[in-house]
Parts: C-alpha cells; sequence; structure tokens
C-alpha cells in the first residue's frame, strides 16, 4: 500500500485526525491562544517543504499515529509529567528526520 493511501485509509478512528499535523493545529485551537497559533502557522509554513521532501512510509506513519495518540491520551489524562516526555521524544523523531532529509 503506498504512503498516500496509508495517510487516508480507514485505519484511524473517526476521533482521530487524519493527518498529524491535524492534531495539533486542533490542539492549538483549543488554547484560545491567537499568538500560539500564529507562531505555529508560520513554523508550519516554514518546515512544510521539508516534511514533504520523501514519501513517508507506512512504519513512519505508524509511528507518527502512535505518537499522537499517546500525546492526546495524556493530554486527556492531564498527566503533565508523561505529556512532556511524550512531546519531547517527538519532537527528537522529527529533528532527527528532518536532520537526515536535509542531509539527503
Amino acid at each position: 500500500m503506498s504512503a498516500k493511501v496509508s495517510r487516508n485509509s480507514a485505519t484511524l478512528s473517526a476521533a482521530t485526525p487524519r493527518r498529524p499535523t491535524e492534531a495539533l493545529t486542533n490542539l492549538l485551537a483549543l488554547t484560545g491562544n491567537p499568538v500560539l497559533e500564529r507562531v505555529y502557522a508560520g513554523l508550519s509554513g516554514q518546515i512544510r517543504r521539508i516534511r514533504y521532501m520523501s514519501e513517508i512510509t507506512d512504519a513512519q506513519w505508524k509511528i507518527a499515529v502512535e505518537e499522537h495518540a499517546a500525546i492526546i491520551k495524556a493530554l486527556k489524562a492531564r498527566n503533565g509529567k508523561a505529556l512532556g516526555r511524550l512531546l519531547a521524544a517527538h519532537l527528537r523523531t522529527k529533528r532527527e528526520r528532518v536532520k537526515s532529509l536535509l542531509a539527503a
């Protein structure tokens, strides 16, 4: 199955955003902080090109979905320690992916 097909597949539940970026956009909207939303929109626009420089594999997509599901679970549980740990790990994963794409 191609990455594009898997991104749009029905493997995600209806409650889970179809794209990981939707999860963050939805989360930021819930903060009610327009400054934070504008900063994210600006940064997201700048890195969009990098994000799509290569095809994401099914395995990478699965990891991204699992990471976002765990982040949402920690948010719902109001578990700040777990949330901090999960967000830090998620950002490390993304940083390494961006570094490898830029090095290619």
